[in-house]
């Protein structure tokens, strides 16, 4: 019997055709009475124009594996965990879909067609051993873990249409030397390049917004420092992002005029901070930036800063008075903590507050903070969460 698959089909579920994995070390072109065709290594399905539209089983302990370049498809979970593969060539398909080479801890060389374009969450985690990709220049999307654990991988290059690094995609390279991020690039997420020991060198262009979380902790990185601050960007501008103190311990902060972003968590937990300003040239303050600073009394935000992330200040236990220029935008959820009564200095109009702040507040209620501010044309409430 036959089996059509159309070229409509995007998607076919795990195990759907385990039938057609073989038990010995020969092609399986025919299991109960299904006749499947063979290329690269691999087994298809598809139709009388496509007969190779569905990659849908391999050859028994399979070493390497040449895709069809007019796949559409590949089974979910095909290749998931294959203790013996060793080489794989992507071709056809413009998706590798999320765990598609999770685990295959042998697996040394992948080439990916340019017809890609997205690489799913974790599709290539814990591959330890792959030490060569080639990413074709068209891709656009690398999922969250995309490439976390694979040990061995000491250089990638990532395509200039990559518009967001995700949270995770190569923590635990521990072979990765060096990293250039593309001037596309918007957001780098937590803990991005986390666990990275060897790498010594990462280029931040200044089309980054958004610095995650712990993105690059414990990597062997020269950072620049200025002012009891640790900061990374490029040769023009070394000072872009403001990644973390250079220890919790400093009772004071200088921040780079130059200095474009404040990395989320840059100075969580720094007790002994007294008093902050945070100047003109800064746009995004990241979340959590300063969070549980808790002998911090008074912070200053110039003019020209745009966004202030969700619990920037909270935990900051004795910070009583904050100003706010009208060029902040943008503010996150419980920018001072959930409990936390303050005073804020807003340079613009009531009016201009409610605009960007009135989708953070919440009607007053017991275990919410609650702010005055003290606007230009008269004084409103903020009760935030």
């Amino acid at each position: 019997a036959n089996v059509t698959i159309p070229d409509s089909v995007t998607k076919i579920g795990e195990g759907a055709f385990s039938f057609l994995y073989s038990s010995s070390n020969n092609y399986t072109d025919r299991v109960d009475n299904i006749n499947a065709n063979e290329y690269g290594g691999a087994l298809y399905l598809g139709n009388e124009k496509n007969p190779y539209a569905a990659l849908v089983g391999t050859k028994y302990r399979v070493s390497s594996v040449e895709m069809h370049p007019s796949t559409k498809v590949v089974c979910d979970g095909l290749f998931a965990k294959r203790e013996n593969l060793t080489s794989v060539k992507i071709d056809g398909v413009t998706r590798i879909d999320d765990g598609a080479f999770k685990d295959c801890k042998k697996l040394t060389s992948v080439t990916i067609s340019d017809s890609v374009t997205s690489i799913g969450e974790t599709a290539f985690s814990g591959c330890s051993s792959l030490n060569s990709i080639t990413i074709p220049s068209g891709l656009t999307s690398i999922g969250v873990a995309a490439f976390s654990g694979c040990g061995s991988l000491v250089s990638i290059t990532i395509p200039d249409g990559v518009t967001s690094i995700e949270n995770l995609v190569f923590s635990g390279c521990g072979s990765l030397t060096s990293v250039v991020i593309p001037s596309g690039v918007t957001s780098i997420g937590a803990n991005a390049f986390s666990y990275c020991s060897s790498l010594t060198s990462v280029t931040i262009p200044d089309s980054v917004t958004k610095i995650g979380h712990y993105a690059f902790e414990n990597c062997n990185l020269t950072f620049n420092e200025y002012g009891n601050a640790r900061y990374l960007g490029t040769a023009k501008n070394p000072y872009f992002a403001l990644i973390e103190a250079v220890n919790t311990n400093i009772k004071s902060v200088d921040i780079n005029e130059n200095t474009k972003i404040i990395a989320n968590f840059a100075f969580d937990d720094c007790e002994g901070l007294e008093s902050l300003t945070i100047p003109g040239s800064v746009k995004v303050v990241g979340g959590w930036a300063f969070c549980d600073c808790r002998n911090i009394t008074s912070v200053t935000v110039l003019s020209g800063v745009t966004e202030i992330g969700s619990g920037a200040f909270a935990g900051c236990e004795k910070l009583d008075y904050v100003t706010i220029p009208k060029s902040v935008t943008s503010i996150g959820s419980a920018i001072f903590g959930w409990d936390k009564f303050i005073t804020v200095t807003y340079e613009g109009t009531m009016q201009e507050w409610s605009y960007f702040a009135l989708d953070k507040g919440v009607e007053a209620q017991e275990g919410y903070g609650r702010a005055t501010i003290k606007c230009s044309d008269g004084e409103t409430y903020f009760n935030f969460y």
